[in-house]
C-alpha cells in the first residue's frame, strides 16, 4: 500500500520523470567504483528504495514517505565518493542534457538530481560491517548530538542505562514514544501524533507539522492557534479533550524535532564504510 500511495502521489505531480531520471543517473549510468549514499528525507521513500537509490529501508526504521512524497519537488540528496565527484557531475550534466526534452523544467530537474550532492571522503572506503538488528538508540543519539538537543541527550543517556520514565497517561501519546524512552525526538512521531491523536494523514501531516514548527520558530502565535481550532474540532473519536491537550503540549514542546529518515541513514553509514565523517 505504501509503494501505491507514493506512486499515486508521484504521478498526480507530475514528477515521475524526476525519479527515472535519478534511477538512471545514480544507478545505469554511474561508474561501476562510483559509491553513493542517500541522506536526508529521501529514505523515507519505499519508491527511492526498491529503485536502489537509497540503502535505507522506510518500513524496517518507521519512516514515513510524506516526508519525502509530498507534493513538491523531489531533491534527492546524496554524499558521493570523493575521488569521483567532478567527473560524475559531468557526465549526469551531460546525461541530462541528452535527455531532457522540450517543455521540460531542464534546471529544476537538475537542482533536483545534482543540487544536494556533495562529495564525502569516508565513502572512498568501504567496509561493510554487519549492520546490528536493534540500532534504536544509536539514531535517537545521533538525533540528540546537536548543540540545542544536549540536555535532552544526558536525558536520554539516563533513561538507557535503566532511569525510569514517567509515562503520559495517554496510550496513544505513550505507544510513539515508548521506542524513544518517553522523550518526542523525531518529527515522523509529530506526524504519527497528527494521525492517532487529530485524524491527519500523508501529505497533510506532513504540511502541518512543517506549519507548526515553522509557526514555533518564528514565534507566530495566530497560525498556531488557527491550527490547534481545526485538530480539535478533527480528534479522533473517543479522544478527551484533555488528551489532546496533552498531545498538543507535546508538539509545540519540540520546535527542533529531528528527522528521522536523516539519523537513520548517517547512523547506517557508519556499518558501511571505515568512518563516520558529519
Amino acid at each position: 500500500m505504501r509503494y501505491l500511495w507514493e506512486i499515486k502521489h508521484i504521478i498526480e505531480a507530475g514528477f515521475q520523470d524526476y525519479y527515472i531520471m535519478a534511477f538512471w543517473i545514480y544507478n545505469l549510468q554511474k561508474p561501476e567504483d562510483l559509491n553513493v549514499w542517500a541522506f536526508g528525507a529521501m529514505s523515507s521513500s519505499v519508491v527511492c528504495h526498491s529503485l536502489g537509490l537509497t540503502k535505507v529501508d522506510p518500513l524496517k526504521y518507521g519512516l514515513h514517505s510524506a516526508r519525502f512524497v509530498n507534493g513538491r519537488r523531489p531533491r534527492f540528496q546524496f554524499n558521493i565518493s570523493r575521488l569521483h565527484y567532478e567527473d560524475f557531475i559531468k557526465r549526469a550534466d551531460e546525461i541530462l542534457q541528452l535527455n531532457i526534452v522540450g517543455g521540460f523544467d531542464a534546471p529544476g530537474m537538475r537542482e533536483s538530481l545534482l543540487g544536494q550532492l556533495s562529495p564525502f571522503s569516508c565513502l572512498d572506503m568501504k567496509c561493510e560491517r554487519s549492520v546490528p538488528d536493534n540500532i534504536d538508540d544509536e539514531v535517537a543519539l545521533y538525533a540528540l548530538k546537536t548543540p540545542d538537543r544536549m540536555n535532552l541527550s544526558e536525558t536520554y543517556t539516563h533513561r538507557m542505562n535503566g532511569e525510569p520514565w514517567e509515562p503520559t497517561g495517554v496510550l496513544a501519546l505513550d505507544a510513539i514514544l515508548a521506542p524513544t524512552r518517553g522523550l518526542l525526538i523525531y518529527q515522523e512521531q509529530v506526524m504519527d501524533i497528527l494521525r492517532r491523536i487529530f485524524r491527519v494523514n500523508g501529505i497533510d501531516s506532513e504540511r502541518i507539522r512543517a506549519m507548526i514548527f515553522r509557526s514555533l520558530t518564528k514565534g507566530e502565535t495566530e497560525p498556531l492557534a488557527d491550527c490547534k481550532t481545526v485538530l480539535f474540532d478533527n480528534l479522533i473519536d473517543g479522544t478527551a479533550v484533555a488528551d489532546a491537550e496533552r498531545a498538543w503540549e507535546l508538539m509545540t514542546s519540540m520546535p527542533h524535532a529531528y528527522l528521522k529518515a536523516h539519523s537513520v541513514s548517517r547512523v547506517l553509514l557508519n556499518y558501511h564504510y571505515v568512518f563516520f565523517e558529519q
